[in-house]
């Protein structure tokens, strides 16, 4: 339930990284004439930057080219040994970009954090022909043992009937 901390503080860090380095440098202006402290500067600063243009596009994208649910989410009924799986499909016109705005929406459509494992099938790519992207998203539902999964969770959630439709295994493979 904190995914919101985690997805920030994750584009957070690489920015956190850079300040410190520059405030070591501060501390020590005979440093910046060392070539290796300017070589390790410049391998820590331009991943840094193109991790904060994939953070700020990622916001871009989900307003310019919004994702839609198709279908889901849905589940697929455990049988036998085998575990039940949760699908998501989505549709979004011009995915050929980063896939921050099909995780982010496929966790609300969801109501949980997205984690992995998951299976995310490509039923078509998009972009290039004008038409709509549209992928699959499937989650194994990983049974917790002291405390329950997300997986769980969610699976609970659509069993009490949040207008989920349950899917036998057979009809996964039709299509």
């Amino acid at each position: 339930h904190m995914y919101w901390l985690f997805r920030y503080i994750h584009f957070l860090g690489p920015i956190i990284l850079v300040l410190s380095v520059w405030h070591i440098l501060a501390l020590n202006p005979a440093v910046w004439v060392n070539r290796g402290m300017m070589g390790t500067l410049i391998w820590v600063v331009i991943p840094a930057v193109f991790w904060g243009l994939d953070f700020v596009w990622s916001i871009i994208e989900a307003f310019l080219m919004p994702v839609k649910v198709v279908e889901g989410p849905t589940v697929i009924e455990a049988q036998g040994n085998e575990p039940a799986y949760i699908c998501v499909t989505l549709r979004k016109q011009g995915a050929r970009f980063w896939g921050g705005c099909w995780l982010s929406v496929a966790t609300a459509s969801a109501k949980s954090p997205i984690s992995h494992p998951f299976t995310a099938i490509v039923r078509h790519c998009g972009g290039i022909d004008g038409k709509h992207a549209e992928v699959e998203f499937i989650w194994k539902v990983n049974a917790g043992k002291a405390v329950p999964s997300w997986t769980d969770s969610l699976l609970q959630t659509l069993n009490r009937g949040n207008g989920s439709v349950a899917v036998a295994p057979s009809e996964v493979s039709k299509g």
